[in-house]
């Protein structure tokens, strides 16, 4: 008698498995770790920009002769973030 053929794998042991599979080399772990710092100094430049952004318009709103510039100047002056 002819056995059974084994139940499918589920989704998540076929993720498992290939991702095993990825890590496994080495050259793939540099590019994925290499990936991975990229994408972080992105991010964290981003968001250090948007901090600046944010503290040079504080500084404009609490500066009484600034803030009344910015009131004065045409609308397509004024900063694109609004």
């Amino acid at each position: 008698p002819q056995q059974p053929p084994p139940p499918p794998e589920s989704s998540w042991d076929t993720v498992r498995r290939v991702c095993k599979e990825i890590w496994a080399s080495p050259s793939n772990r540099i590019f994925l770790l290499s990936t991975l710092g990229v994408a972080l100094y992105i991010y964290q430049g981003r968001e250090e920009h948007r901090w600046r952004m944010a503290e040079m318009q504080r500084r404009i709103d609490r500066n009484p002769l600034l803030r009344f510039a910015m009131q004065v100047l045409p609308p397509t002056a004024k900063g694109r973030d609004r």
